[in-house]
């Protein structure tokens, strides 16, 4: 997918065939609840409007929500086919799954639902801290 001025999209030309989309969501938005939950809708209507207008269609869809999918389990092992969780991110990863799955219904199209769990980067967030004893 190529990417026009201030958020206009376009798909991608002809001559760079399209095998895999991979879909990993907006931005929070400020931390407005409806706007998290639109930006994860928002961008898979989007992808669906991409995939149905390359050609050659893609083979593949990739979807990646979160492990948070599950909500807090604390101590409590959990396996994937396990019911989400009752809290804010399960219910976005469980909405967002949900409009992704949708698309190989209307588009004959493998649809991947991944759930990620921590993401490092070399920024800070988690690996900042998980570093910190290798450092010492």
């Amino acid at each position: 997918m190529a990417r026009g001025k201030r958020g206009g999209r376009t798909p991608c030309p002809p001559w760079n065939p399209v095998k895999v989309l991979y879909d990993k969501g907006g931005i929070k938005n400020n931390g407005k609840k409806d706007k998290i939950i639109s930006s994860r809708l928002n961008s898979v209507k989007l992808l669906r409007h991409i995939i149905e207008s390359i050609k050659p269609a893609p083979k593949t869809f990739l979807s990646a929500s979160a492990i948070g999918y599950y909500g807090n389990s604390k101590d409590i092992r959990i396996k994937e086919d396990a019911l989400p969780g009752k809290n804010f991110i399960a219910e976005v990863c469980r909405v967002w799954e949900n409009a992704a799955s949708k698309i190989s219904k209307k588009i004959p199209i493998r649809t991947v639902l991944m759930r990620i769990g921590v993401v490092f980067t070399p920024a800070g967030g988690a690996l900042k801290r998980l570093i910190l004893p290798f450092k010492i």
